[in-house]
């Protein structure tokens, strides 16, 4: 029998996981709560959330992203399920998982959702010091926090030191 695993992986819809790799969202908003604290490996889920690419945020990082980085064009592209910097079905980045709390209003302003209105609890879970991985790294994502195969973690690992 081996040893408790020392990271947790979460699936996160694109464009967030992208947004959480590259563009300073240091907030993920659930909706439910968890008592772990730690590594966090950040897996991009096949699906992507057309309605969070249109809002106001995303476009306003996406763009940001692109000004920053060096490129052959200079035509922004679009942020769809296809475009060249979104990947899917694949490990992202890796964070530390250092707080989560119920969300109130004018709390983690920026990527923190306001708590929802009727029955629904929201929670914001803080992420700090997150990698972006060198490489991808290929992988079927669950619901809930999943722990990562051994093949994975040492994947992981190796891309985030490069």
């Amino acid at each position: 029998m081996s040893g408790p695993k020392v990271m947790q992986a979460l699936t996160v819809r694109q464009p967030y996981a992208w947004a959480i790799a590259h563009a300073g969202k240091t907030i993920e908003n659930r909706s439910w709560s968890t008592s772990y604290r730690g590594l966090l490996a950040i897996h991009a889920a096949l699906t992507f959330d057309q309605v969070g690419a249109r809002s106001q945020q995303m476009l306003r990082a996406w763009g940001t992203w692109w000004l920053d980085r060096p490129r052959k064009g200079t035509q922004l592209p679009k942020l769809t399920p296809d475009a060249q910097y979104i990947e899917r079905g694949a490990f992202v980045a890796v964070a530390q998982l250092i707080e989560v709390h119920l969300a109130a209003d004018n709390c983690c302003w920026g990527w923190g959702e306001h708590p929802a209105v009727g029955d629904r609890e929201l929670f914001h879970w803080q992420l700090t010091g997150i990698v972006p991985l060198s490489t991808p790294v290929l992988a079927t994502g669950r619901q809930g926090l999943w722990t990562p195969t051994d093949q994975q973690l040492k994947a992981l690992t190796e891309a985030a030191a490069q």
